[in-house]
């Protein structure tokens, strides 16, 4: 509607307008007055949109001017021509008025075309002439602000816009036009803007946009520039703009072009041509800009500071003009411009004036670092290296007279360049950065005034050729000469300006930083280089006091190039802090955090996040230390102003924004879960942090892992995570969960290691500390990457996470590989802890790390002590002790030195303990060095009581009333409260009650002293009563002493005696009684002076144990109260406190307990109470929350000895508790027998047996996973149990199942005491394949040990409570297979003596055998049974064996004799010196065959005598030890059925005439397998005779066991009842087939040939190393069956063979005999050479049989590890010398090839024992090869053997059984069983028959054992 009423108004108004047009001649005024109103007409009109209209009025208006001006008539006639020409029109050509109105008629007739969108290209030719023809009029309009460009900027950018429609020259000039305009007019600062809007508007397409941008630029650079009209740097900045934006648009536009193929060569040649011409100008653009900018009458010019442009703005317009400068050369490059190096060298030169007014600000960078950009390009082809230009000769041939200064910056800045672009081209970087830093050293900074310069240099270069990887020695002395210049430097500077202040200058500032940088970069260098240690401490504490000196305002203000990155500052402050604590040393750390608190803030780090970066980064402590926060450092930071860093609160606050951050603090300073029950759990929840579980903490490392943006940082947290887990677990006894998590930790960390060192096997410069005994860790080598220290000067460090330097990777790895070592010897596994402590050793000495090497050391000296390695580990201890002595001051932290040296004299004392109870004739000095040791840690321990403020207080009453360091507000924080919650009293303790008693008693005894010795302590000297005694002392407790107490008393503290349990008469008659006896002063030597020390002067001793506070008693806490309210009040100090008490108690309990063993040793003299003295001081130290060192107190009562086997009493050393249980029960068990009674001392006299039974369960449950005491608790418990049957009494703990008799609690533990250590070796060789850490996945938590029962069962983790052990018992009998399985141990020294003190036997016996049988659902037998030594005299041909063995003595000493030292050496010494003769008569040099012929006889002669000779001892062996109970070993007749009904009629005969139960079980096995009616009579008489338990083999004769009543009358007479039913029942001389028996033989009897004894030559025997190993084997997934042999069996088809014959070529009598046997079977295989390891476990993994024919067991050709990467294995035939044998080094597991086959999965392994020779090993071979082929084929003939094998008993095939299958096997079941297929078709079946092969049926065919499973022969389909 409004359009329509305008279109109406302007209807009139134009009708109007023409009417006046009539009349004007007769109007006054000007003739074109009403022009100016026609004017107003077109304007209106083009606002209401009608162009058309516009246009035409407009045109109008012009024609009707021209005529009435009077304009020539050869003008009017031109079509082109509009407007009049001011020059001929007169007066009115000066109009302003007619000026303006032309003006505004051409605008609006330019508006028009573009604004209608008009197409008409004649329309935009006559703005073209318009605009041409306006410029006369220009200047009569400019007072109005009229301009021409102001029309003429929309119709260009519509004409580019739409440049298809128009023709291009149109659109060309037109824009040129309208810019020329532009640059030419007053707005001049519009050009850069409307030069951008066009060529942005451009089509890419469009042909003439390279020469319009090349014009352009020309019209830039051709124009001239007023400073007096517009903003300079703003029109400078545009025009950067502007040439930057053409620039990136011809590299987009390049990109295009080259899609279009060969068909647009040319086009795009051409193109090519404009682009690099266009580019080049927008070059000059930039020159010439720049130069404008910075002349300098212009910089401080008033147009300048007219704009308000300040000198900053001006540098930031510099800066980017550089930088797109260079993005211009990169485009340049990118198009293959041929003259891009004269560009960038033009470029440099002529932006070089720039330095002059804005010196030092790297502006260069840019260009130099496109340079190198160019050259890593262009000579990617490392051939081509050596021809790349050099900047530097470029830049002098350009302008030989380059200033040295800018010279000098641009060479610097490429360094930095090549550096940033390493990654690029690493061979041309490294290559043109020693170049580049040869030209500043020799020709740019060789003056003195460039000496800062220079150091700089030297600097660099000693980081580059580091890098390199080149000498370091070189590397140092570039570093040195730097310091040098730079020392020279400072100096000069400082007599120059003696005025001025030392650091306020630039310059100075500058050369102080960067000497201190040099100082510190030395000092890792002289690590390296292992220069003197007393350099790199000079160098670093030089460093600091420059930097504690620097002026921090002067450094801030540092700009340019120059100024040192502040992170690289943090960086390598960081980097040198790890190096101090990875070395031990301290003193400087304050000071270096100072100075990264300093730096810190410069990048406003809070105190929250700095704290978090030293947290993460392990920068607040050192190496090996117990606490990751050193005390010392903390409270000189907590004293420093704004912070609060004592409260646990606030850390817990600073780190909760990192999961994983906070994890790692909270598993460093928690309690353990052992003392946190869900009572006082709740107490302490909201103060600290919630419950970690392994949950827990598996779920955050498992996250880390998935981060793959920082992926080493998140391996170094993951790593840290799981080793702080795994020392949570180790410290709480959890060792093999805790193994699994201590391997991953080290994994993780290794793959960071290799990011900063090179870990190789090159050989590298020996040391003479080093005493490794592996040849090939000697050629172990680790050295720091270059790149690792390069990056200590990185400034693209990100200080918000955590930066790892290559010392903390080092530490963290180190202390991983001593973690892992220490678990691994823990569970008996020598080999690996020995490699590992080695490993470890090794890389402490290359990188000369004392601290570390001490502790390896140390580790090295334990192993090598239980190995008997005696002198080996007297040699590392001494080098240990030696190194400590040495490197004192280095090692300065106090806590971690002194544990180092009480650990030490610990280990030497072991060491001398160890020699003298072995016979060594060297003199134990065990004691007195466990003495000084404890002297020391005590001292230590009393020392930092009083350091503690919090101390100085009651413990239970400073923690009751929140008394402590955080809220007293008297240590730290500026007396700053942070108060904790409200406190809430935590429930009473049963400890602490116990304590309270003691204590209780003990202040009556201490009042009876002191009245004894006249000292005043706050009584009358009138009262002598004691009950008077204590009511002044409760009354006037608070009184100080009336007179000084003399020093050379002992003093004792007072307690209170409130809340009495007991009567203080009573008390004191029970003292008085004890202390009749001798006092107990053994420790007491160092005591008075030490306290003496500690008096204060008011009379009090400050040694006092926690409960005096000026004569105040108070209530004594217990530990574990102690350590929870620590953790509740929150005091950092006091939590780090508790860590070290808790470390320290660990070794005093490891100390007394050590010294309790060398007080009971043989030869000892030893006061009544000095053991007992030493166990009260253990119960001290076990509970006392401040243990009293005063060794001759004895207040405890014996209820605290039987609180030790409670499990409710918070635990913190349950593996220390186990080991001091385990203790006290051998040195009470000697008081139990009234014969040997001790003197009545203290109430430990009254230990009965159901104390010490009921500890050493305690202590079976608390050692679960530490295998080697728990082997040994399990010893003693089922020795106990049988002992206890003497005199009929029955432990009570034992008697809570009447399902369980004696026998099956004595089966069960000794079980448990074979092969623990192997157990866990199994099991975790089982958890690394099926439980593998994976990164991303995190630890699976479901697996083969948490789902399978039978596993957990084995493996003993499911027991955790000592209430469950009857159920748990009962289970593990229900899981027994259908096997024969025999246990067989060797007991010696206290086990002898205590036998022979309980039995009153009547003769010694060196060693008892204890044999334990178990037959599934049947009771089972243990049985002890004496041994006496086998003398020679028992053995025929003695002599001639002594000549030989004295023949052959110097090859006898060669034998790598498979156990270092066993108690078989004692009891049967002929056996070692046969094996050693047999070695050497195999061992003799090749003879010359005539020699040969000569020796023959004689060589088979002797021989012989060695076959005979074992035979008789194994014989021997069998009558003097065995005697007639040969019945054990033999497996059960597979008629047994036949015997049943005799062993029940014969069993319910005994019981009727016996006052005990007889073992059903054990008579059947007599009847089974006596050979005789004489020996199954002699086994039952001594059976009634003993109950069952004991026997007296062969060697007592018939002599009794005295402590047994004499009851053989009475057996005779039984025995004569019994005869005729033992007559019919025992089938004399017959050979029946026998199912088969697997022995589990302990260490010291598992070298002996067991199989080859007389009554076992036809017994199919197999071994395995523990019962829980038979279980993981045979696997129950299967239901047993009833009446005949049908376990799961494994089975193998012995035609899926592979074979490994004579790899080492050098035996081929044994490759012709088997190679073409081996192929005609064609079997696969390998014969005459060495196949890869991979063949070979592709070989294992795919076949049923494995047979090696070569030296040894063939584990030199495939390594122990690779046996993890089997996920099954074959069965194994290793004829190799020593192949089956078990290496035992001392106290460690026995290691040998056939527990790495089983722990693959291989079923059976046929291997030696011993020696062999080959011929005669061939033969036995060729027998049992060709009976398991030969036989295993009627197998498939047999229709009686209803047998279910493994492939018959899988799962899906168990579904599938139909019922008229299992109605078959029940029918077959009933039949007569195939004896053939049921007994002989198994691998050990043809054993004992293919021993008769052999020559040498004993020497050779003996030494074939079977270790594995009855394992069934069967062919596969």
């Amino acid at each position: 509607m409004q359009n329509e009423k305008a279109t109406e108004l302007l209807g009139i108004y134009r009708l109007t307008i023409h009417c006046l047009l009539c009349i004007a001649p007769c109007l006054t005024g000007q003739p074109y007055w009403v022009h100016l109103q026609w004017g107003q007409l077109v304007r209106r009109l083009e606002i209401w949109n009608k162009y058309s209209d516009a246009e035409e009025e407009g045109f109008a208006l012009l024609e009707s001017l021209r005529t009435l001006l009077g304009t020539p008539p050869s003008l009017l006639k031109s079509t082109m021509f509009f407007l009049p020409d001011p020059s001929v029109v007169g007066s009115a050509g000066a109009d302003p008025q007619l000026a303006c109105l032309v003006s505004e008629v051409v605008i609006v007739l330019t508006y028009c075309p573009f604004k209608s969108q008009s197409r008409d290209g004649g329309a935009f030719k006559r703005i073209l002439a318009l605009a041409e023809q306006l410029q006369p009029w220009y200047h009569g309009a400019k007072g109005y602000g009229i301009t021409p460009q102001h029309s003429c900027g929309g119709c260009a950018l519509f004409l580019v816009g739409e440049s298809k429609s128009f023709d291009d020259d149109l659109v060309y000039s037109f824009c040129l036009k309208m810019l020329k305009e532009c640059i030419e007019s007053p707005s001049v600062d519009r050009f850069p803007i409307m030069a951008h809007r066009i060529c942005s508007a451009m089509d890419v397409k469009w042909d003439r946009k390279p020469s319009l941008v090349v014009d352009v630029l020309i019209m830039s650079l051709e124009g001239s520039f007023c400073g007096n009209r517009v903003d300079l740097v703003k029109y400078v900045d545009a025009m950067l703009g502007f040439v930057s934006n053409c620039a990136e648009g011809f590299y987009l536009n390049r990109k295009d072009s080259f899609k279009g193929g060969s068909e647009l060569s040319l086009e795009v040649a051409d193109y090519l041509q404009q682009a690099s011409k266009a580019l080049e100008l927008c070059c000059k653009s930039i020159w010439k800009h720049i130069k404008l900018l910075c002349q300098p009458n212009l910089i401080n010019s008033k147009c300048i500071q007219e704009y308000g442009a300040s000198r900053d703005l001006i540098k930031n317009v510099i800066k980017d003009a550089f930088i797109k400068c260079a993005r211009i050369i990169d485009v340049l490059h990118k198009l293959g411009a041929a003259n891009v190096r004269e560009v960038i060298i033009k470029s440099m030169f002529e932006l070089s004036s720039v330095e002059a007014s804005f010196p030092n600000l790297s502006l260069f960078f840019p260009l130099v670092k496109q340079w190198v950009k160019m050259l890593c390009k262009e000579f990617s082809d490392v051939n081509e290296v050596d021809g790349a230009p050099f900047l530097y000769s470029l830049l002098l041939c350009d302008c030989p007279t380059w200033p040295k200064n800018i010279l000098g910056e641009i060479l610097e800045q490429e360094l930095l360049a090549y550096d940033q672009l390493e990654a690029w081209n690493p061979s041309l970087c490294h290559k043109m950065e020693i170049k580049v830093i040869d030209s500043l050293l020799m020709d740019v900074f060789m003056a003195r005034e460039f000496n800062l310069q220079r150091a700089r240099v030297l600097v660099r270069k000693g980081l580059v050729l580091r890098t390199r990887g080149i000498d370091i020695s070189s590397c140092f002395d570039c570093l040195s000469e730097a310091i040098s210049l730079l020392v020279l430097f400072t100096r000069s500077y400082f007599f120059a300006h003696e005025n001025v202040t030392y650091d306020s200058s630039e310059a100075n500032t500058l050369g102080c930083h960067q000497l201190a940088s040099a100082y510190f970069l030395r000092a890792q260098f002289a690590q390296e280089t292992k220069q003197d240690w007393e350099l790199i401490q000079c160098d670093i504490q030089c460093a600091i006091n420059l930097l504690s000196k620097l002026d921090v305002e002067a450094y801030h203000n540092l700009s340019g190039y120059l100024k040192p990155s502040v992170k690289s500052t943090i960086s390598i402050l960081c980097h040198t802090l790890d190096l101090l604590s990875l070395k031990g040393f301290l003193k400087f750390h304050f000071d270096m955090h100072m100075l990264i608190d300093i730096f810190c803030k410069f990048e406003n780090f809070s105190v929250e996040k700095y704290l978090a970066m030293l947290w993460t980064g392990r920068r607040l402590g050192h190496s090996l230390c117990a606490s990751p926060i050193h005390p010392d450092l903390l409270s000189r930071i907590s004293q420093l102003p704004d912070n609060n860093l004592n409260s646990m609160a606030f850390w817990t606050k600073s780190l909760k924004s990192s999961s994983y951050s906070l994890l790692m603090f909270l598993q460093s300073f928690l309690l353990p879960d052992s003392i946190l029950n869900e009572e006082n759990f709740q107490q302490i929840e909201g103060l600290c942090s919630c419950k970690l579980t392994v949950e827990d903490v598996k779920m955050v490392a498992s996250s880390l892992l998935l981060n793959v943006s920082a992926k080493n940082e998140m391996y170094f947290f993951a790593g840290q995570i799981y080793y702080d887990l795994a020392e949570r677990l180790l410290a709480g006894g959890r060792v093999f969960e805790g193994l699994s998590y201590a391997k991953e930790a080290l994994n993780l960390r290794y793959k960071v290691l290799r990011k900063k060192f090179n870990v190789s096997n090159k050989k590298p410069v020996e040391h003479a500390e080093s005493s490794t005994t592996n040849v090939e860790l000697d050629h172990l080598c680790l050295e720091l990457l270059g790149s690792a220290i390069n990056e200590v000067w990185r400034d693209t460090i990100n200080l918000e996470r955590c930066t790892l330097g290559p010392w903390i990777i080092l530490s963290c790895y180190l202390e991983s590989i001593l973690q892992v070592g220490i678990f691994h010897e823990a569970t008996g596994d020598g080999v690996q802890a020995e490699k590992l402590f080695l490993t470890g050793k090794r890389f402490s000495i290359l990188q000369y790390l004392p601290n570390f090497q001490i502790a390896f050391n140390c580790a090295l000296g334990q192993l090598y002590r239980k190995k008997l390695f005696w002198d080996l580990a007297e040699d590392e201890l001494s080098i240990a002790r030696k190194l400590l002595q040495e490197n004192d001051t280095m090692i300065s932290c106090k806590h971690c030195k002194l544990t180092l040296e009480v650990t030490i004299d610990m280990l030497f004392g072991d060491l001398s303990m160890k020699r003298s109870n072995k016979g060594s004739h060297v003199q134990s000095h065990a004691l007195d060095l466990y003495r000084a040791a404890f002297r020391k840690l005590c001292k230590d321990m009393v020392e930092s009581s009083l350091i503690a403020p919090w101390k100085q207080e009651s413990i239970g009453e400073s923690f009751s009333t929140c008394h402590l360091e955080g809220t007293k507000h008297r240590v730290i924080n500026n007396s700053k409260s942070y108060p904790s919650e409200n406190d809430k009293k935590f429930p009473s303790c049963n400890i602490c009650s116990f304590l309270e008693c003691r204590f209780d008693a003990q202040n009556i005894e201490q009042q009876s002293s002191a009245r004894e010795i006249a000292l005043p302590l706050g009584t009358e000297c009138g009262e002598s009563n004691v009950q008077t005694t204590i009511k002044k002392n409760s009354r006037n407790g608070s009184k100080q002493l009336s007179k000084p107490i003399s020093h050379d008393t002992e003093l004792k503290p007072r307690r209170s005696s409130r809340n009495r349990s007991f009567h203080n008469k009573q008390i004191i008659s029970t003292q008085n009684e004890i202390y009749s006896s001798v006092p107990y002063r053994a420790f007491d030597a160092d005591r008075s002076s030490c306290r003496t020390s500690q008096i204060k002067e008011n009379g009090t001793c400050s040694f006092d144990c926690g409960c005096c506070d000026g004569g105040v008693c108070r209530r004594m806490e217990c530990l574990r109260c102690l350590c929870l309210k620590v953790i509740k009040e929150g005091t950092m100090q006091n939590i780090i406190y508790i860590k070290w008490q808790c470390q320290q108690r660990r070794l005093l309990l490891k100390l007394l307990v050590k010294m309790a063993k060398s007080l009971e040793a043989p030869g000892e003299k030893q006061e009544p109470h000095e053991v007992h003295g030493v166990f009260w001081q253990c119960i001290s130290v076990l509970f006392d929350g401040k243990p009293c060192f005063d060794t001759n107190s004895h207040y405890y009562d014996l209820s605290l000895f039987k609180l030790m086997g409670d499990n409710n009493i918070g635990d913190l050393f349950s593996v220390e508790r186990a080991t001091l249980l385990y203790t006290m029960s051998w040195v009470f068990l000697k008081d139990i027998n009234p014969e040997h009674m001790s003197t009545k001392c203290c109430s430990l006299s009254k230990v009965q047996m159901q104390d010490i039974i009921s500890w050493l369960l305690r202590a079976f449950i608390l050692c679960r996973e530490m295998p080697t005491l728990f082997q040994k608790v399990s010893r003693l418990i089922a020795s106990l149990i049988l002992l206890s049957t003497v005199d009929g009494s029955i432990p009570p703990p034992l008697c809570s199942k009447e399902s369980l008799s004696l026998s099956h609690w004595a089966a069960f533990f000794h079980q448990a005491s074979i092969g623990s250590v192997v157990n866990y070796q199994y099991l975790s060789f089982v958890r690394d394949k099926a439980c593998s850490f994976k990164a991303g996945k995190g630890i699976e938590s479901e697996n083969v040990l948490e789902t399978d029962t039978n596993v957990n069962c084995i493996s003993r983790f499911a027991l955790e409570k000592l209430e469950k052990l009857g159920e748990f018992v009962e289970d593990f009998f229900h899981g027994l297979p259908r096997i024969s399985i025999l246990c067989i141990s060797l007991l010696d020294g206290d086990y002898v003596n205590l036998l022979g003190e309980v039995l009153i036997l009547p003769s010694f016996f060196p060693a008892w055998l204890l044999i334990t049988r178990f037959d599934a659902h049947r009771q089972p037998i243990v049985m002890f049974l004496p041994v006496n030594s086998i003398s020679e005299g028992y053995l025929p041909n003695s002599i001639s064996r002594k000549e030989f063995i004295r023949e052959n003595q110097a090859l006898v000493s060669d034998w790598p004799c498979p156990w270092s030292c066993a108690l078989i050496d004692d009891v049967a010494p002929s056996y070692r010196l046969i094996l050693e003769a047999n070695f050497s008569s195999l061992s003799k040099e090749v003879l010359s065959e005539a020699e040969a012929r000569l020796n023959y006889n004689k060589w088979w002669s002797r021989r012989k005598i060695l076959d005979n000779e074992l035979n008789n001892l194994l014989k021997t062996m069998e009558d003097e030890w065995i005697g007639p109970w040969g019945c054990l070993l033999l497996g059960e007749r597979l008629d047994a059925e036949s015997l049943e009904k005799f062993a029940a009629r014969l069993s319910s005969c005994l019981n009727s005439q016996c006052d005990f139960m007889v073992n059903d079980n054990l008579i059947k096995v007599i009847l089974n397998g006596a050979q005789s009616v004489f020996a199954a009579e002699a086994c039952i008489a001594q059976s009634l005779l003993y109950k069952g338990f004991f026997g007296r083999g062969g060697c007592c004769g018939e002599q009794r066991f005295r402590a047994f009543s004499d009851h053989s009358k009475g057996v005779k007479c039984i025995l004569t009842s019994i005869h005729n039913l033992i007559l019919e029942a025992v089938d004399e001389g017959m050979t029946v087939d026998r199912q088969p028996i697997i022995l589990i033989l302990d260490t010291d009897v598992q070298m002996l040939s067991w199989e080859n004894m007389p009554i076992l030559k036809n017994q199919e025997v197999y071994r395995m190393p523990s019962l829980g190993s038979i279980l993981l084997k045979l696997n129950h997934h299967c239901s047993e069956k009833k009446n005949t042999f049908e376990v799961n069996l494994p089975y193998i088809d012995p035609f899926r063979a592979y074979y490994l014959l004579n790899p080492s070529g050098d035996l081929n009598y044994t490759q012709q005999q088997f190679e073409e046997w081996f192929r005609n079977h064609k079997w696969e295989g390998k014969a005459g050479y060495v196949p890869t390891i991979e063949e070979l476990i592709l070989a294992l993994q795919n076949h049923d049989l494995y047979l090696y024919f070569g030296h040894g067991s063939g584990m030199q050709y495939i390594h122990a590890d690779s046996f993890g990467k089997l996920n099954r294995c074959a069965a194994a035939f290793l004829m190799g010398c020593s192949s089956g044998s078990l290496r035992q080094r001392g106290s460690y597991a026995p290691q040998g090839a056939p527990l790495y086959y089983l722990y693959a999965g291989s079923p059976t392994i046929i291997a030696n024992l011993w020696e062999v020779s080959d011929k005669d090993i061939d033969r036995f071979a060729k027998a049992i090869l060709n009976s398991w082929t030969q036989d295993s084929i009627l197998l498939d003939s047999c229709n009686k053997c209803g047998q279910l094998t493994e492939e018959d008993c899988n799962e899906e095939k168990a579904i599938l059984l139909s019922r008229r299958k299992v109605s078959k096997v029940a029918e077959i079941v009933q039949k007569e069983k195939c004896r053939y297929c049921e007994a002989k078709l198994r691998v050990a079946s043809f054993i004992s028959q293919a021993r008769g092969a052999c020559r040498l049926p004993s020497i050779i065919g003996a030494s074939v054992v079977c270790y594995g499973v009855p394992t069934i022969l069967k062919r596969k389909q």
